[in-house]
């Protein structure tokens, strides 16, 4: 029924069956203003699992500390109302350079049927974090400082079968464009709680891919209203 992206692609499911860690970059055609869309699709199997200890651990936000460190520094469950849930993640990454994030998430699971369980996570806070941990810690506005990530958000699929768990993920996140001066320099920022962010060369970009329609429009409109 083509629950899993995995099964769009003859083989792909078998592979990632078989051990294989799936990443693929959809990269749009079009940006929005003065901003970069990241796109990312990436599926694993877990064997020997049941689609609730699954969930019983991804949804555990209050470990994701302790499960993602160091790029995960801190993390809680700020509130909880059956399946949708509102978390707080400070994140880290050092690259060529350093950025901590402050964010907050609405999470949203539905049950489709006793195998299979999909969820939405929106950020609804992304801030920069100036000098993290000091008494001169200070947390930018929203859409000021850097522009490293603007929001973040992801799509799941988990899916019992085969012995196992296949867990999907579909994650998008917005950031600002290149600097001037800095067209030639790679910079990433991966955010292992919502898969990895790439700031593209300006060669990369200029390369091309198949857009993603749907989400270029969505983050489009997040772009322009500043709202979720």
């Amino acid at each position: 029924d083509n629950f899993l992206l995995i099964d769009r692609a003859d083989g792909l499911r078998q592979r990632v069956r078989g051990g294989e860690l799936f990443v693929e970059e959809r990269r749009p055609q079009n940006e929005p203003p003065h901003g970069l869309i990241h796109h990312y699709e990436g599926a694993v199997f877990i064997p020997g699992v049941t689609v609730s200890q699954v969930l019983s651990v991804v949804q555990n936000y209050d470990q994701h500390k302790r499960y993602y460190a160091p790029e995960v520094m801190d993390s809680k469950t700020l509130s909880r109302e059956g399946n949708e849930f509102l978390v707080r993640l400070r994140l880290l990454k050092k690259k060529i350079v350093t950025v901590v994030l402050e964010t907050e998430h609405k999470v949203r699971y539905k049950q489709v049927d006793p195998k299979k369980w999909e969820s939405v996570s929106r950020s609804v806070k992304v801030s920069e974090v100036e000098h993290p941990g000091s008494d001169r810690e200070e947390q930018n506005p929203q859409g000021m400082g850097n522009g490293f990530v603007w929001r973040l958000d992801s799509f799941w699929r988990f899916l019992e079968s085969d012995g196992g768990v296949f867990v999907e993920c579909t994650s998008v996140s917005l950031s600002r464009d290149i600097p001037f001066g800095m067209e030639n320099q790679l910079i990433e920022v991966e955010l292992i709680a919502n898969g990895p962010v790439h700031i593209p060369t300006l060669a990369e970009r200029e390369g091309g891919a198949t857009p993603y329609s749907v989400e270029i429009r969505r983050i489009k409109r997040i772009h322009s209203s500043d709202s979720l």
